[in-house]
């Protein structure tokens, strides 16, 4: 019924809990190596758990000036690596005009760097930003990942791998697309269901550069619900504590969107956009419920206004199901309408 409303060439999905995991599919060769999705800023949700794990052991603290990092932005000082993680910074959606975003947006980011990005922030910071309040922002969390980096001494992406990708054995996960076996990429479509290029936009990685395989996004959300074990369930506690108020029932902790679902308590997500891809994910902080679908379809505008077509409320509507254990066995889908 979801992809009647909301046609997408390929879904790859599954939603797991201490009991159940199903697995669903849909315009994908089953017996293919898994395939790989571009997850745009789900991969946020990796920069704020480096983040966490940082202060956790002490090499950095949430209340961090920015000027401790970067001293050459003039107002620095008022601006902290929980604004950052929070999107509270003030800072601005993109780096790049909102006219280049949408006509030809694949060449424009392209041909970025992370030198263009320092040299926007440090633009940008040569004014007070207004912090405290609610304002989406790439750069801000581009930041904070290349920051985060620079403190280990490596780069955001080595920094991820070691910390983040290897313990949690999600060797599918990675930004370079070159890196995969040929026919393991899913090609994107735009609205229009028109084949796009591969998403590039270099110096932006911590931002939403990660490619990734639904049993790979599995893993890392069972380790966030607390279905691994390990240190993982105290340290997603402490990402989904809420810090800027987003709508009247919308919150955001670190990096994490927080929203209530129905009597099962807060739900904990993020999507993801490319210009040809769009992805989902999340779980519940009170149940070890989770959730993830990927998808190669970017959604008109419009679709995000009704439930019906919102992939958002595909995964919503899954994860409530399994916690509430509406389903008692478990079955293994490998299609899906």
């Amino acid at each position: 019924m979801f992809l009647k409303k909301s046609p997408r060439p390929a879904l790859r999905g599954a939603v797991v809990s201490a009991e159940n995991r199903f697995d669903f599919s849909y315009g994908l060769d089953e017996h293919a190596a898994e395939p790989v999705f571009e997850i745009g800023s789900f991969g946020k949700t990796f920069t704020t758990t480096l983040l966490s794990m940082l202060v956790r052991e002490g090499v950095v603290s949430l209340d961090d000036p920015i000027s401790r990092f970067r001293p050459d932005y003039v107002f620095g000082d008022q601006l902290t690596l929980r604004h950052l993680a929070s999107h509270s910074s003030g800072l601005p959606c993109n780096p790049v005009p909102l006219r280049k975003m949408v006509f030809g947006g694949n060449r424009h980011l392209a041909s970025f760097s992370q030198t263009e990005l320092e040299e926007f922030l440090s633009r940008r910071l040569g004014r007070a930003p207004v912090t405290g309040r609610f304002n989406y922002s790439n750069p801000g969390m581009a930041l904070l990942g290349h920051v985060l980096g620079d403190c280990l001494g490596m780069s955001y992406q080595q920094a991820v791998t070691e910390r983040i990708l290897e313990p949690l054995g999600m060797s599918e996960t990675r930004i370079d697309p070159g890196s995969y076996a040929p026919g393991r990429l899913v090609g994107g479509h735009n609205a229009r269901g028109r084949t796009v290029h591969d998403f590039a936009w270099p110096g932006m990685e911590p931002a939403g550069l990660w490619r990734s395989t639904v049993p790979d996004m599995l893993r890392f959300l069972s380790a966030m619900a607390g279905l691994k074990q390990g240190s993982w369930t105290d340290l997603a506690a402490s990402m989904v504590r809420p810090q800027v108020a987003v709508g009247s029932d919308l919150h955001i902790g670190l990096g994490w969107m927080l929203s209530p679902l129905d009597s099962l308590g807060t739900y904990a997500w993020h999507n993801g956009g490319t210009f040809g891809q769009h992805a989902i994910g999340g779980w519940l902080i009170d149940h070890k419920a989770a959730v993830v679908i990927l998808t190669n379809r970017r959604p008109p505008m419009w679709h995000h206004l009704f439930a019906s077509r919102r992939l958002e409320g595909l995964a919503e509507s899954l994860v409530a199901m399994t916690a509430s254990s509406s389903i008692h066995t478990s079955i293994h889908w490998r299609r899906c309408s």
